[in-house]
């Protein structure tokens, strides 16, 4: 009677040892190391979200997980915080590589640039925190506007020893401006 089942049960074994077979491959394939994680953190704005891709040498080599306010400080206002995920256990991120935000274009998505720095500093640890460069709008910006607070502070040197040469009241040479434009007779 059990000869009728036979060819069923040699079945059933052949699709059980299949499926063993495979989900012990995917468990092999899947023990690899951990992937690195670590954060870092930017002043002011970081324009990232999760999912953005992690870029070291112009290659994708994981992708941002997280991104949030870090504890304000009083010493400091608060910074936007970046998780990263580092799938390669072969790629060492190093403390002291330059770390960055940056675009695909003008109006490409925005990724995670790390640029790897000559000088050897200690690998990254997992769970560590790095410092970031502030995005190149940030800079410019600011850059921009030390640039015009300087012009501003040399207009108004320069227009108000002008206008003492012209009001006609004495010179200053000692006086900052002392090479204003000589009055009017």
């Amino acid at each position: 009677m059990l000869e009728r089942f036979a060819p069923a049960l040699r079945t059933g074994r052949s699709r059980l040892s299949r499926v063993l077979g495979a989900a012990g491959l995917a468990a092999l394939t899947s023990c690899g190391p951990p992937p690195l994680t670590f954060t870092v953190t930017f002043p002011g704005e970081a324009t990232l979200e999760a999912g953005a891709v992690i870029r070291y040498q112009g290659v994708d080599v994981g992708e941002v997980s997280e991104v949030g306010l870090g504890q304000a400080d009083p010493e400091r206002p608060a910074q936007v915080e970046v998780v990263c995920k580092i799938e390669d256990p072969e790629i060492t991120i190093r403390r002291d590589d330059l770390f960055e935000i940056a675009s695909d274009g003008l109006l490409g998505e925005d990724y995670l640039r790390i640029t790897p720095i000559p000088e050897a500093s200690p690998a990254i640890e997992p769970g560590s925190t790095v410092a970031g460069v502030p995005p190149l709008v940030t800079r410019v910006r600011e850059s921009a506007e030390e640039t015009l607070d300087s012009l501003e502070s040399f207009a108004k040197e320069k227009a108000g020893s002008w206008l003492e040469a012209l009001s006609g009241e004495p010179e200053d040479t000692t006086a900052p401006g002392a090479d204003a434009p000589p009055r009017a007779p």
